[in-house]
């Protein structure tokens, strides 16, 4: 039920003092959607707005005034057509939306810095050339999408946009459809980002080949995390393709783009998944990494400061000789004892 006009109209009195906003159940305001239509009030303080609906939503919400709002939020039941904003000094997007609302956001959001993003099921593909959104001041960017989703849309986000300061990214889907990864690398190849932080939550995909080519690109990468959520048949698995990748080369076989190709940067590594490497590569890799000196004296490279290895297929330690995995725990103790933090654990998948 909605208070009182003569309610409504006490609060908005003192307008001005707000900071922030939070509407749980918007379509139950009407009256107050009326009085903020008025457009005479100014929010000089009003930083934050949450408003979230119900299905069916069909209220206008006008902060017209505000010229400190930074930070905006809504749910899957208002579009961005419901909020009469002033876009372009809004810092930090958290929604729920289709991909063509988002271009409806992005288009006029141009102090855009974090945008979090649960991108709905893609209906309609659109036809034709899209144009691609700059977005020069975007640091961070958060993506998920619900099952079936993938296919379009984080296909069409990222080959849509030019993020030229991203330095965190995370993506996240509960779907094996789609390949949105070359899109990605395709975008980073227009954009040359200097991302630092790269977190990629995926249900088995994409293949390994897809993310060495997506690794290549992102020489200033420090932080990279990698989840695969499928057990059975994944599409990616941790194999010597990967740490092979990951192994700075000796002096003799040095070429500066080799080593600028091979996340010089790299400080921590997480991986949860299936794997399928040599034991011996993978020490291998982790001595490269964690004394990069003994490989590249020449080079000023990253220390590994951490790296965190929870594999689900125990197979993979059942069928490898007792001997070689006794050796291979105690290496991995040993570059512990150096001040890397090392952890290789089993652990039950979900399904098992």
């Amino acid at each position: 039920m909605e208070p009182p006009i003569e309610t409504i109209r006490l609060l908005l009195g003192v307008a001005s003092r707000w900071r922030s906003f939070t509407l749980l159940n918007s379509d139950s305001l009407q009256v107050l959607s009326q009085e903020l239509a008025s457009g005479i009030l100014h929010f000089d303080n009003l930083q934050h707005i949450d408003i979230q609906g119900r299905k069916d939503a069909e209220l206008l919400w006008t902060f017209r005034h505000a010229p400190r709002l930074e930070t905006v939020e809504f749910d899957g039941f208002i579009r961005p057509q419901m909020l009469d904003i002033d876009w372009s000094t809004v810092h930090q997007i958290y929604s729920v939306l289709e991909i063509s609302d988002c271009w409806t956001i992005v288009c006029k959001a141009s102090s855009l810095k974090r945008l979090r993003f649960e991108m709905l099921r893609l209906i309609n593909r659109p036809a034709g050339t899209q144009p691609i959104y700059c977005l020069a001041h975007l640091t961070q960017v958060d993506l998920s999408c619900d099952e079936g989703g993938i296919a379009g849309t984080f296909d069409l986000f990222f080959g849509q946009v030019t993020l030229p300061a991203l330095r965190s990214l995370t993506v996240e889907t509960c779907s094996e459809n789609g390949q949105w990864l070359p899109s990605l690398t395709k975008m980073f190849l227009r954009s040359r980002s200097p991302l630092e932080k790269l977190s990629i939550n995926s249900a088995g995909y994409p293949p390994e080949n897809e993310i060495l080519s997506l690794l290549r690109e992102l020489p200033g990468l420090q932080y990279f995390i990698l989840r695969t959520n499928i057990y059975e048949n994944p599409r990616f698995i941790f194999s010597d393709i990967l740490a092979q990748f990951l192994t700075l080369p000796r002096q003799r076989e040095s070429v500066e783009h080799l080593i600028h190709q091979r996340l010089p940067s790299l400080k921590s590594f997480s991986y949860i998944g299936n794997i399928e490497f040599k034991t011996d590569t993978f020490i291998s890799m982790l001595r490269s990494r964690i004394e990069p000196s003994l490989y590249q004296p020449q080079n000023t490279l990253q220390v590994l400061e951490s790296i965190q290895i929870t594999y689900h297929n125990k197979s993979w330690a059942q069928e490898q000789d007792p001997n070689v995995m006794q050796r291979f725990y105690v290496d991995l103790a040993g570059f512990g004892a150096s001040g890397t933090k090392v952890d290789f654990v089993w652990e039950r998948h979900r399904r098992d």
